[in-house]
């Protein structure tokens, strides 16, 4: 960020220009909102200060992809035939992936194809994969497209349960990887150091907790529109009912690429908001903020030059983001100014990357930050907050698991043990729920070695 601090010292502008804070400014800035063909839309101080700044600029026509070779015409119509996973086949499943699909096609991120129309002269990279349903406690099922579901041949013998021979490798099997591998890492690091983070701050004091959730997530960045037919999916219809063929212009979950893509993209708006922090620059008041700040703090500004404090009362804080979720632990300045701060570089970062909807012209989309997520509380400033599963608590420096989660894991955990031999997917599933829950306590790992070196072993 060096680069980016030169650029900041050097130009006389007004802060409200350089974060694009005004419509005009963005869209004179970005070009007339007509042209834009990616809701990735990184602002000029990003592209000409970070490092993944032209990269990002680059892919505002879509991210490369090769997901390898044309298939096979007995491949594609195996596929075709198959059609959606047994999970997205149920009545409940087909009403909320048509519901999901009307949506991405208001939105611009999907088109549908009748198969008929377009059977007789395919795009060379045509693939179909099963888009399935995963069931979710609580919560309507997540919708993914299986891209490491491989190409069968149908067994032809009634009752025959062994898998045919395969006809074509899965997309994730054959796609070369393409995207930058270093940003999807730091996923890894944001449990550990919010733990650190919070076992550091100074005593007494409370660290207050935030979660902002982007909104329709990997569907923000495109892909380029020759290789959108390798993400094709058959549209979940009654029996009898034209096959439909859905074909997504985003990225999609469940492609081994998305990850990477996406988190070089919200990894460059967690630089430019911890940027913001580090150089105390007090943002203009964000509409969005009343949804996480006290409310004597919304909408304050604060003065041109702070009275001096002492080291010990300017506050500390840890900026993180996971995939989709920026994760935010503040322990408060003498003068609270920090949290304000952090807030709204939080808000301006996202939207340094993602611009909402009135700024991309973006018909019928919504903000990149989730507004829905936002009245539900998730982002408000807390000492008590659910983060990566886990609850943490910032006033007694404590992180546990949910109450409700770990009775489930004692409960299966009892019924395992009366049993003599377990299926093996049963198996599986405890020992990553157990392994999971020693991330929180380093000290229980070693237990796990057993589980682990099953796992291992050859499944009968």
């Amino acid at each position: 960020m060096t680069k980016m601090r030169e650029i900041a010292r050097q130009r006389t502008v007004t802060l409200g220009e350089v974060l694009m804070h005004q419509p005009h400014a963005m869209n004179e800035t970005r070009g007339k909102p007509k042209l834009a063909r990616s809701l990735l839309q990184p602002m000029p101080l990003i592209v000409l200060g970070h490092p993944f700044g032209e990269t990002l600029q680059e892919w505002q026509t879509g991210v490369p992809v090769d997901c390898g070779k044309p298939w096979q015409r007995e491949a594609i119509d195996a596929a075709v035939k198959r059609g959606p996973h047994p999970t997205a086949r149920a009545a409940g499943a087909i009403a909320l992936v048509h519901e999901d699909v009307a949506y991405q096609i208001k939105a611009g991120f999907s088109k549908i194809a009748l198969w008929d129309d377009i059977k007789d002269n395919l795009q060379p990279t045509f693939k179909i994969s099963p888009v399935a349903v995963i069931p979710q406690a609580g919560r309507r099922g997540r919708i993914i497209l299986d891209l490491s579901f491989a190409v069968r041949l149908e067994q032809k013998l009634i009752g025959q349960r062994k898998p045919g021979a395969i006809l074509q490798d899965a997309v994730n099997d054959t796609t070369v990887p393409l995207a930058p591998k270093k940003p999807v890492r730091e996923i890894g690091k944001v449990l550990p150091r919010l733990l650190e983070f919070m076992a550091g701050a100074p005593a007494g004091q409370k660290i207050l907790l935030s979660k902002a959730d982007l909104s329709d997530g990997f569907w923000r960045i495109i892909i380029k529109e020759a290789a959108r037919w390798n993400f094709c999916y058959v549209m979940p219809d009654p029996p009898g009912a034209p096959i439909r063929i859905v074909v997504p212009s985003a990225l999609q979950m469940g492609w081994m690429e998305s990850p990477q893509y996406f988190c070089t993209a919200t990894e460059t708006g967690r630089d430019f908001i911890q940027w913001l922090v580090d150089q105390n620059i007090d943002c203009p008041p964000h509409p969005l903020e009343k949804f996480m700040l006290p409310q004597d703090l919304v909408g304050t500004i604060g003065p041109d030059e702070p009275a001096p404090t002492d080291e010990a009362d300017d506050g500390t804080s840890s900026i993180n983001v996971y995939v989709d979720d920026y994760i935010l632990a503040v322990v408060e300045d003498a003068a609270r100014t920090l949290l304000r701060r952090i807030t709204r570089a939080t808000l301006y970062g996202v939207h340094s990357i993602f611009p909402p909807p009135e700024i991309t012209n973006h018909k019928g989309g919504k903000d990149s930050i989730s507004i829905k997520k936002l009245e539900k509380g998730d982002a408000t400033f807390m000492t008590k907050k659910l983060v990566l599963g886990f609850m943490l608590d910032g006033k007694e420096r404590t992180v546990r698991l949910p109450l409700e989660k770990a009775e489930k894991i004692d409960t299966e955990l009892q019924r395992l043990l009366k049993k003599s031999r377990v299926p093996s997917k049963r198996f599986l599933s405890i020992t990553g729920k157990v392994s999971n829950a020693t991330r929180i306590l380093p000290a229980a790992k070693g237990l796990m070695t057993p589980c682990t070196r099953q796992c291992e072993e050859p499944q009968k």
